[in-house]
């Protein structure tokens, strides 16, 4: 393995890591969105990468292949390719706003009423009490079934990741154990290295 490309693949994976930061800490759908493209176009960088640097020697185009085959195999991991692939390369949406929640701060009595999502409001009657402190609208995004036009086929939602099976498919979750599954690579990349 080539020390430039797991160099290089480390950097990506920490694009990753902000990506995903920025999309914990979004507010709206619209960031979400820029964020979950650059998290998927980073995820994407750190296979090509790899790839590029395995073709070094014989073992780690060995070690590389399964790999891909994981990649290729795993409900996950196919899921963020083929989403990365529709976002850089396609026409369809990769997630969808769900109409989401909502955050209150302080004490006090209130009444909501609203709809909650685009062009939607949420209204707050204060009751009793001391007044809320803060009222957020937050960002609910949720996982779609992706279509990649280069196969015709539907990608759906991950079930499972590695022979374990989701119990939240929530692009933040996904993210997380992606982010997981990438750095062990990494470690096992950086330990192939064989040119200095």
């Amino acid at each position: 393995m080539k020390r430039v490309a797991v160099d290089q693949a480390f950097e990506r994976l920490n694009r990753a890591e902000a990506a995903f930061s920025a999309m914990i800490e979004s507010t709206c759908f619209p960031t979400f969105m820029r964020s979950w493209s650059d998290f998927l176009q980073a995820v994407g960088a750190v296979y090509t990468k790899l790839e590029r640097g395995s073709k070094s020697n014989g073992a780690n185009i060995a070690w590389y292949g399964s790999i891909k085959h994981i990649r290729k195999t795993d409900s996950l991991l196919r899921y963020l390719h083929h989403a990365r692939d529709v976002d850089l390369h396609g026409l369809s949406e990769v997630a969808e706003h769900d109409p989401g929640g909502w955050g209150i701060r302080g004490g006090g009595r209130y009444i909501f009423n609203g709809i909650i999502g685009p062009g939607g409001s949420l209204t707050v009657r204060h009751l009793s009490g001391p007044p809320p402190e803060e009222v957020t609208v937050l960002p609910h995004p949720k996982l779609i079934a992706v279509v990649d036009d280069r196969f015709g086929t539907a990608f759906p939602v991950p079930s499972s990741h590695l022979g374990e099976t989701l119990t939240d498919a929530s692009p933040k979750a996904v993210a997380a154990l992606a982010l997981a599954y990438l750095r062990a690579v990494l470690l096992e990349a950086q330990d192939r290295v064989v040119d200095g």
